[in-house]
């Protein structure tokens, strides 16, 4: 499972290629912080990126997930159809959003990624 290098928060995809038979994206983030986490632990949104080279930039696609996790968030899908992608391969990337609270150091923020992937269709 490829994952972003971050070692207090990573968020991990389940394959680093997709071919054309794939039928989704499967994701899930783990906190590796040392410190347990009490309520209300990690709030997250998870939002799939791709490469669109006509415009030269990354353009969201497909429907941003949101949650809470302690230690390891539920696998989220995103299914490959809702990501609007051309024939051919395609760079995708899987972007997190975190956000955690503590009673001591207040509102921590953090965000990881892993590289870009391919994605045949």
């Amino acid at each position: 499972m490829p994952c972003s290098s971050s070692t207090v928060i990573q968020l991990c995809t389940d394959a680093s290629t997709y071919s054309a038979k794939a039928t989704s994206i499967d994701v899930e983030s783990t906190y590796g912080g040392g410190t347990p986490l009490k309520a209300p632990g990690v709030e997250y949104s998870v939002r799939c990126e791709v490469w669109d080279k006509s415009k030269s930039k990354w353009v969201e696609r497909g429907t941003r997930v949101y949650g809470t996790f302690y230690t390891r968030s539920a696998t989220k899908k995103f299914p490959i159809s809702s990501l609007g992608l051309k024939k051919g391969s395609n760079s995708v990337r899987v972007i997190g959003n975190y956000t955690r609270t503590d009673n001591f150091n207040g509102t921590i923020y953090s965000s990881a990624q892993p590289a870009a992937f391919i994605v045949k269709r």
